[in-house]
């Protein structure tokens, strides 16, 4: 808990277990607490006792525990929230919280999720066996439509209210879906986004989304500033990855970007192309500051990808070294700024797995 709770003086920080009785444990916690971390959320927690406690809550951390519970709707509405990690809720949960579904927390972590919905959003849509492919939905799967065409998906309908959301980190699981499903559902939460953290790579991902869904979603994020993410080669089709380029919202200013070493070999048609792309000033024009690497290990590749897609022997660590530093060198020929993936920047985030190159001989390849 230390990593993420360094801002708050230790004697504002507050920790409750739901599966605990709640009321000897809130003796010995201060009542002006402004971090609550909340462990095993649960229905039948005494709720009342922990709301009426905590007047000052401003970051507030709940763990769905082994059950994968999520119940934010006992949040209350009085505490100062700032800052909501909702962790490991899973199963097609649906968030109902004001706070979350009215976007009246600025900063929102949604940490290891897995089909976690919003409200407004039909369960039927979406087919309950995780474990079917998203080719085989036959219809099935959410499907994205314009703005122009479908009011549902107006980026910019009037709304009684202005989402105050303004950075979202969804780490890890179906990352990929979840922003898709969001955005589908509810875009009117994203369109303020200022910061997108989006981290996918340990292959659980892409259940019930188009392998270009993210490519549909990311430039609609007009004001989004900085964006990090990082993503693994679970697609399809072996040239989905690198069209993700293509997408990235057109005024960030910050792009933090890790990546599958499939885009490093140098043989392929995009690779030479996004190397010029990055020396261009005309792309991503407002662009100040880059950390890039491309070291993920595929090591949960698309069982339908064909496979004269595969081009060679796998990437070497020398070659992703190699690719990762050109990317650099031609960004910084432009002038952007080149920090370490793995700098000092990653303390105000929520990233999963750790600060380190997957890879033990990367430095020293």
């Amino acid at each position: 808990m230390a990593s993420i709770t360094t801002s708050f003086r230790q004697n504002t920080i507050a920790y409750v277990d739901l599966k605990q009785p709640v009321q000897p444990q809130l003796v010995n916690e201060h009542r002006d607490a402004e971090y609550l971390k909340l462990d095993n959320v649960n229905e039948d927690a005494d709720w009342g006792l922990v709301n009426d406690h905590f007047k000052s809550v401003k970051e507030l951390y709940m763990d769905g525990g082994w059950d994968e519970e999520l119940h934010d709707d006992k949040v209350p509405p009085h505490w100062p929230l700032e800052k909501i990690t909702l962790s490991g809720a899973c199963d097609l949960k649906a968030c109902r919280s004001r706070w979350i579904t009215k976007g009246l927390v600025k900063h929102l972590v949604l940490y290891y999720p897995c089909h976690l919905l919003v409200e407004n959003l039909k369960l039927a849509e979406l087919d309950k066996d995780e474990h079917i492919l998203p080719e085989k939905y036959h219809g099935k799967m959410i499907k994205w439509t314009a703005a122009e065409e479908d009011p549902r998906f107006d980026w910019e309908q009037h709304m009684p209210y202005k989402p105050k959301l303004e950075i979202l980190e969804i780490s890890e699981n179906d990352a990929r879906d979840t922003i898709f499903i969001w955005a589908s559902s509810s875009p009117h939460l994203l369109r303020r986004l200022r910061t997108l953290s989006l981290i996918a790579w340990n292959g659980c991902d892409l259940w019930y989304t188009p392998g270009e869904g993210l490519e549909l979603v990311l430039p609609h994020l007009t004001n989004l500033e900085t964006l990090v993410i990082g993503l693994d080669d679970i697609y399809k089709d072996a040239k989905q990855l690198a069209q993700i380029f293509d997408a990235l919202p057109p005024n960030i200013h910050t792009l933090r970007f890790r990546g599958s070493r499939s885009l490093a070999r140098d043989d392929a048609d995009h690779y030479q192309k996004w190397i010029n792309k990055f020396d261009d000033p005309a792309f991503l024009p407002k662009l100040k500051t880059l950390s890039f690497i491309l070291d993920l290990e595929d090591r949960h590749a698309h069982e339908g990808r064909d496979i004269e897609q595969i081009e060679g022997p796998p990437v070497t660590t020398a070659e992703a070294k190699r690719a990762t530093e050109r990317f650099c060198q031609a960004a910084e020929r432009r002038g952007v700024k080149v920090e370490p993936f793995f700098g000092s920047w990653t303390e105000s985030f929520t990233l999963a797995l750790d600060r380190t190159p997957i890879d033990p001989e990367w430095n020293s390849a």
